[in-house]
């Protein structure tokens, strides 16, 4: 967890209209390796960060021999990449085994958004592929549903992710292989009660949700720790956010609503929590 930083007048208050208010208390559901970045946008718009991260994301053994066997048939036509660690454990299941840069540099590369984006860029991706504005695997199956038949796939994302991408892409005529490069383990740990309790505690204005997987993995882990009615309790008194469609169903489906977010960025995120303090 990382907390708001003190000794900076914007922890304690901001202005508006002229009058002193509280600052909004902001809750951010991601991986622990985005919290840092996610904590520095989120103090730019004057608002306190409280990180939570509900699992760890380990490297699924056995994905580099799958896509060894996959790249054995020939080289694939598009890749597609759904989340930024999608990336990075593409890459790390690879590593000293396939220069997956070079087994991929014939295919068209598509990212869901612009953090994926900016990852494939970092491992020499250059020219990618990506959604017009609904960074979402929606937002894919729109990119892609015209030009995909015939053509050999490779989707590299999740264990946990839907199956609704690739089924998509086979009913349009394309070859698909769908392979999980890595999955969440929700951490149920003494450390990780302490922290929900500090959450809880916390009082937030704002719940942001980047995902159907946190929403979810949110709930199973208030169960473990007989923690669901304090943590319902704290969502109902907060206005949640959303990232896609997809997410807000999930969350809708628990009896609680939520404001989408079209665009995945943390940014877009904080312009709507902006716009929602400017109105009071």
């Amino acid at each position: 967890m990382i907390g708001c930083m003190r000794g900076d007048s914007r922890a304690d208050s901001d202005v508006e209209g002229g009058k002193l208010r509280m600052m909004r208390k902001v809750v951010f559901f991601r991986p622990e390796g985005a919290l840092k970045r996610t904590k520095e946008v989120v103090e730019r718009y004057c608002c306190e960060f409280f990180g939570f991260s509900v699992f760890e994301l380990r490297t699924c053994e056995g994905a580099c021999d799958e896509i060894a066997e996959f790249l054995r048939d020939g080289a694939p036509d598009f890749v597609i990449f759904t989340s930024e660690n999608g990336v990075k454990h593409a890459f790390k299941t690879c590593a000293g085994r396939i220069d997956l840069r070079l087994a991929l540099s014939s295919a068209k590369i598509c990212a869901i958004g612009p953090a994926t984006m900016r990852e494939l860029r970092r491992h020499g991706f250059d020219h990618v592929l990506m959604p017009d504005g609904d960074y979402s695997s929606r937002g894919l199956m729109r990119m892609l549903s015209e030009i995909t038949k015939g053509k050999r796939v490779l989707l590299l994302r999740s264990s946990a992710g839907s199956e609704n991408l690739s089924n998509f892409l086979r009913e349009k005529g394309a070859y698909v292989r769908d392979i999980a490069v890595y999955e969440p383990i929700l951490m149920k740990t003494p450390e990780k009660k302490m922290e929900l309790q500090s959450l809880i505690a916390f009082k937030p204005d704002f719940v942001v949700f980047t995902s159907s997987l946190t929403f979810k993995s949110l709930m199973e882990l208030a169960d473990a720790f007989d923690m669901r009615k304090d943590v319902e309790d704290v969502l109902k008194s907060s206005k949640i956010i959303a990232i896609g469609n997809p997410t807000a169903e999930t969350i809708a489906s628990h009896g609680l609503n939520a404001v989408v977010a079209p665009k995945s960025t943390v940014e877009d995120v904080m312009k709507i929590i902006v716009e929602s303090r400017c109105r009071g």
